[in-house]
Protein backbone atom coordinates (compact mmCIF):
# COMPACT_ATOMS: atom_id res chain seq x y z
CA UNK A 1 0.00 0.00 0.00
CA UNK A 2 2.71 2.49 0.85
CA UNK A 3 4.57 1.29 -2.89
CA UNK A 4 0.96 2.41 -4.21
CA UNK A 5 0.68 5.86 -2.28
CA UNK A 6 3.89 6.69 -3.57
CA UNK A 7 3.61 5.78 -7.23
CA UNK A 8 0.52 7.37 -7.46
CA UNK A 9 1.90 10.22 -5.63
CA UNK A 10 4.73 11.00 -8.53
CA UNK A 11 2.22 10.07 -10.88
CA UNK A 12 0.28 13.48 -9.62
CA UNK A 13 3.23 15.48 -9.36
CA UNK A 14 4.24 14.47 -12.92
CA UNK A 15 0.82 15.46 -14.18
CA UNK A 16 0.65 18.39 -12.65
CA UNK A 17 4.23 19.99 -13.83
CA UNK A 18 2.98 19.16 -17.37
CA UNK A 19 2.08 22.44 -19.06
CA UNK A 20 0.69 21.00 -22.31
CA UNK A 21 -1.46 19.32 -19.78
CA UNK A 22 -2.20 22.58 -17.31
CA UNK A 23 -3.18 24.68 -20.61
CA UNK A 24 -5.69 21.55 -21.76
CA UNK A 25 -7.25 21.60 -18.47
CA UNK A 26 -7.03 25.37 -17.80
CA UNK A 27 -6.91 24.25 -14.34
CA UNK A 28 -5.41 22.10 -11.78
CA UNK A 29 -8.49 19.42 -10.96
CA UNK A 30 -6.66 16.41 -10.91
CA UNK A 31 -6.89 14.47 -8.51
CA UNK A 32 -6.06 10.43 -6.39
CA UNK A 33 -8.73 8.03 -4.97
CA UNK A 34 -11.48 11.35 -4.79
CA UNK A 35 -13.14 14.20 -6.54
CA UNK A 36 -16.52 15.90 -6.26
CA UNK A 37 -19.11 16.09 -8.64
CA UNK A 38 -18.92 19.98 -8.20
CA UNK A 39 -15.20 20.29 -9.30
CA UNK A 40 -14.61 22.85 -11.83
CA UNK A 41 -14.70 21.03 -15.27
CA UNK A 42 -12.39 20.04 -16.49
CA UNK A 43 -11.13 17.29 -13.91
CA UNK A 44 -8.77 14.37 -14.35
CA UNK A 45 -9.17 11.50 -11.19
CA UNK A 46 -6.95 8.51 -11.41
CA UNK A 47 -6.18 5.48 -8.75
CA UNK A 48 -3.84 2.10 -9.16
CA UNK A 49 -5.73 -0.99 -7.96
CA UNK A 50 -2.50 -3.54 -7.41
CA UNK A 51 -2.49 -6.87 -7.07
CA UNK A 52 0.50 -8.33 -5.42
CA UNK A 53 1.62 -11.97 -6.38
CA UNK A 54 2.38 -12.47 -2.98
CA UNK A 55 2.28 -16.47 -3.41
CA UNK A 56 5.93 -18.41 -4.49
CA UNK A 57 8.59 -15.89 -4.95
CA UNK A 58 7.46 -14.03 -8.04
CA UNK A 59 9.01 -10.16 -7.67
CA UNK A 60 6.32 -8.63 -10.45
CA UNK A 61 3.59 -6.85 -8.59
CA UNK A 62 0.65 -6.00 -10.91
CA UNK A 63 -2.36 -3.42 -10.90
CA UNK A 64 -4.23 -1.40 -13.17
CA UNK A 65 -4.21 2.25 -13.41
CA UNK A 66 -7.58 3.79 -14.03
CA UNK A 67 -7.34 7.66 -15.26
CA UNK A 68 -10.99 9.67 -15.28
CA UNK A 69 -11.55 12.63 -17.64
CA UNK A 70 -14.53 14.63 -17.26
CA UNK A 71 -15.32 17.82 -19.23
CA UNK A 72 -18.76 19.89 -19.64
CA UNK A 73 -18.65 21.66 -22.74
CA UNK A 74 -21.53 22.33 -25.04
CA UNK A 75 -19.51 22.40 -28.21
CA UNK A 76 -18.44 18.41 -28.10
CA UNK A 77 -16.39 16.44 -27.11
CA UNK A 78 -13.11 17.73 -28.86
CA UNK A 79 -11.27 18.94 -25.82
CA UNK A 80 -11.93 15.88 -23.70
CA UNK A 81 -10.12 14.07 -26.02
CA UNK A 82 -7.19 15.98 -26.69
CA UNK A 83 -7.16 15.67 -22.90
CA UNK A 84 -7.38 11.85 -23.15
CA UNK A 85 -4.46 11.96 -25.78
CA UNK A 86 -2.23 13.77 -23.97
CA UNK A 87 -2.42 11.50 -20.84
CA UNK A 88 -1.67 8.27 -22.82
CA UNK A 89 1.62 10.17 -24.30
CA UNK A 90 2.23 11.01 -20.85
CA UNK A 91 1.34 8.34 -19.40
CA UNK A 92 2.44 5.53 -21.97
CA UNK A 93 6.14 3.49 -21.07
CA UNK A 94 6.33 5.64 -18.66
CA UNK A 95 8.87 4.51 -15.47
CA UNK A 96 8.46 5.08 -12.04
CA UNK A 97 10.13 4.79 -9.09
CA UNK A 98 10.51 4.56 -5.29
CA UNK A 99 13.65 2.92 -4.14
CA UNK A 100 12.73 2.24 -1.08
CA UNK A 101 9.60 -0.47 -2.00
CA UNK A 102 10.10 -1.26 -5.99
CA UNK A 103 12.29 -0.78 -9.25
CA UNK A 104 11.05 -0.70 -12.51
CA UNK A 105 7.79 0.34 -12.44
CA UNK A 106 6.19 0.66 -15.86
CA UNK A 107 3.35 1.78 -17.23
CA UNK A 108 1.72 0.51 -20.32
CA UNK A 109 -1.70 1.80 -22.30
CA UNK A 110 -4.34 -0.58 -22.27
CA UNK A 111 -7.52 1.05 -23.65
CA UNK A 112 -10.12 3.54 -23.42
CA UNK A 113 -13.76 4.15 -23.10
CA UNK A 114 -16.49 6.49 -23.23
CA UNK A 115 -19.16 6.75 -20.60
CA UNK A 116 -22.05 7.91 -21.17
CA UNK A 117 -23.50 10.52 -18.45
CA UNK A 118 -26.86 11.32 -17.56
CA UNK A 119 -26.59 14.72 -17.74
CA UNK A 120 -26.57 16.78 -21.01
CA UNK A 121 -23.03 17.93 -22.15
CA UNK A 122 -21.33 15.77 -19.56
CA UNK A 123 -18.40 14.03 -21.17
CA UNK A 124 -16.46 11.18 -19.75
CA UNK A 125 -13.37 9.03 -21.17
CA UNK A 126 -12.14 6.25 -18.83
CA UNK A 127 -8.32 5.01 -19.74
CA UNK A 128 -6.86 2.22 -18.80
CA UNK A 129 -3.29 0.65 -17.95
CA UNK A 130 -1.45 -2.04 -16.83
CA UNK A 131 0.83 -1.27 -14.22
CA UNK A 132 3.98 -3.90 -13.50
CA UNK A 133 6.56 -3.42 -11.35
CA UNK A 134 9.11 -5.54 -9.44
CA UNK A 135 9.52 -4.84 -5.63
CA UNK A 136 12.77 -4.52 -3.98
CA UNK A 137 12.60 -6.89 -1.04
CA UNK A 138 11.85 -9.60 -3.61
CA UNK A 139 14.89 -8.67 -5.37
CA UNK A 140 17.23 -8.32 -2.36
CA UNK A 141 16.12 -11.71 -1.46
CA UNK A 142 16.99 -13.25 -4.74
Amino acid sequence: METQKSIENQILTYLLADTELATLLGNSNIRVDTLTRSDTFPYIRFDIDSRAKDAGDTPVMRGVLTVDIWDKNVLGTQKVSDISERLVQLLSFKTFSNQEKAKGIRIFFESFQRVADTEEFIYHIVLLFSVEYIRTNIINVL
